[in-house]
Order: structure tokens, then sequence, then C-alpha cells
């Protein structure tokens, strides 16, 4: 998805040009941003962890060796865990990006302000807004505006309403499944579920612990089939579905037609994904029709808790919306790569 951002320029100094310029300052914090993208994904990094389990630190180097440092990020989070700065920089030649997030009363990320120290001498007065067409990155959902002063270049970005890029900050991500699977069953829709879901940035799994994440789904089958389990990195993806997979029957009862469902993974704090990889349901390689089919997906970077189906989400973007794949019909893994929006 490429990202599209239409800058509009009031008075400024040092300015590339007229409406629709960048400052210098502007675009070389933009090109620090996409340079620690590029280094995350080709070269050696370590991640360190606070007391609380969340993301710390992240630091790159060129080898295993750590002889020659490339990049360091520091992460901070407010006493409600929730993330609160983050500080990039490149070690050679020296920059600097602080990233400040700021919330509501009700715990939702309602702008970022970005402050760079890499070109001191620029200074302009400028709003900002981004939409997506097709492949890029950004670090929010949506903007709407920007500022920076004479010693550094800062922008702030609201969230609302908005529009998905890849790389967005995540807190939430919300699947509805409608009450269709692949024709299993008596009546013919009994049961449906999902094995696995999985989050990728740059082709690397974003690996957590299930007790650090909320989950929530309209139902469950009944206690061998919780929603945790589609995406708990350590059950199996083959062999029986019974504590492996989620898995609903009718409103959660049992036997019977399985209603529409909504299912829903909350991040502790923030994460970025440009891939999203699903295991449809089976069992032992059998019963593969009981596979969830159609399909929506929507990200935000609020704290969704609602598992009404078809809900409407503020704050929220739509990024999948099709049939997931029904499973092999093999014992093995079957990975699907979904096409996002």
């Amino acid at each position: 998805m490429a990202v599209i951002l239409t800058r509009h320029t009031g008075s400024a100094s040092g300015s590339a040009g007229g409406s629709g310029a960048y400052t210098l300052a502007e675009k070389l914090n933009m090109e620090l941003e996409m340079e620690f993208k590029a280094a995350f994904l080709c070269y050696y990094k370590e991640f360190t962890y606070n007391v609380q389990k969340l993301l710390s630190n992240v630091g790159i180097w060129t080898t295993s060796g750590k002889t020659t440092k490339l990049f360091n990020k520091d992460f901070s989070y407010s006493v409600q865990k929730l993330l609160d700065t983050t500080t990039l920089t490149r070690i050679s030649p020296s920059a600097t990006l602080i990233s400040t997030f700021a919330y509501n009363t009700q715990k939702n990320l309602i702008s970022i302000t970005r402050t760079g120290s890499e070109c001191p001498a620029s200074s302009s007065s400028s709003s900002s807004s981004l939409s997506s067409s097709s492949s890029s990155s950004s670090s929010s959902l949506s903007s709407s505006s920007s500022s920076s002063s004479s010693e550094s270049s800062s922008s702030t970005s609201s969230s609302s309403q908005s529009e998905w890029v890849i790389g967005s900050m995540i807190k939430s991500v919300i699947f509805d499944f409608s009450e269709n699977n692949w024709g299993g069953g008596v009546q013919p829709y009994d049961y449906f579920g999902i094995r696995s879901i999985e989050f990728f940035d740059g082709g690397i799994l974003n690996s957590f612990s299930i007790g650090d994440v909320d989950i929530y789904s309209t139902s469950d089958l009944n206690s061998g089939y919780l929603p945790e389990n589609a995406f708990d990195q350590t059950k199996s993806k083959t062999s029986t579905w019974t504590g492996t997979s989620w898995m609903c029957g009718a409103d959660g009862g049992g036997v019977g037609i399985a209603a529409p469902q909504r299912l829903i993974i909350v991040f502790p704090t923030f994460i970025e994904f440009d891939e999203i990889v699903v295991n449809n349901n089976h069992n032992s390689g059998n019963t593969t029709a009981f596979g969830v089919k159609g399909t929506k997906i929507y990200v935000s970077t609020d704290e969704i808790t609602s598992t009404v189906y078809n809900e409407v989400i503020s704050n929220s973007a739509l990024i999948f919306d099709g049939d997931i794949s029904k499973h092999s019909d093999s014992d093995s893994e079957d990975p699907e790569s979904l096409t996002l929006l």
C-alpha cells in the first residue's frame, strides 16, 4: 500500500518550496524511520523487556558480534502500561527521533508528536494529511496536523476514523466471521473455527506470550475450544483440534447452527505488522469443512472489547474482506497469507 501525504504549508523557513513541499528536517526524519525499518529486516537485532514484560529496547548491529551498532530504539510506558515515548537513535551519522504518545481518559490514542534532532536549522508551520493506496509504511492510522520549531522538527498526528497503512501501530485486531463455514455438519453449519492466527512484520513473526494479550470472542463451543487457542503460539497446528483451536457452536451452547462471531486480540502495547498468516480449522487433517469462511478484519489504535458481530468500530480500518481458504485435507500445516487491503 502506498502512502500519500498531502502537506499544506503556511509561512516557512527552510522549506523546500510552497504547498505540498516538506522541510529538509521533515524529509530527514522520514528517511530515518525508513532506514530503521530496512535495518530491522536485514541486520542482527536484540530485544530487551522490562519487569512488566513490555518491550523496552531494540538494538540493531551489522552482525551478531555486535562490533558496529546501527540503531537503538527505546520504549517507555506510563503507569497504566501505555506506550508513552519512543526514542529512535541512528548511531552514525548521529540522529534522533522522539515520538510522544497522548491518550484520552478512556486510554485511547489521540495524538503522536514527533521531534527530530537531525536538522536543527529548519523552522516551519504546517498541516499534513495521510491516506493509503498501495504498499509502504507509516506510524499511525491517520494524521491531520504537524508543526516544527527552530531547534527541531516535529509533527502531531490525530487518530480518528482512518485508513489502514502498512506499518501502522496497532492496539486491537478484530475478526468478524459470518455464520457460514465450508459446508460441514449435519445442518450444515453446526460449528466453525480457526486453528491459528499470526502477525508478521517484514517476514518476522510478532512473538508474544498468550498471557500478555487479551482475547475476546462472541462465544466458544466449550473449554476445549477457547478463543485463546487461535493466538497461542505454543499450540500445535497439526493433530487433534481439541485444545489447539478456537471453535464456536450455536451462541456457545454446543450443538446447533453457529451464529456469526467476533474474535478480538488486544495487545498490551502497540505493534506493527504487514502480514497476517492463518491456518484454518481441521482435526488431524479431517473435518476441514468446519473452518471459517467469510471474514472481515479490522484494526484499531484503541482497546476494543465488544464482541457484538458486525458492530461499528470507531477509529478503525478495514484491512481484509473475503474468504479464508479451507484447510487442505492433510494433517499438516497449511498457512495462508491473507491479502490485506
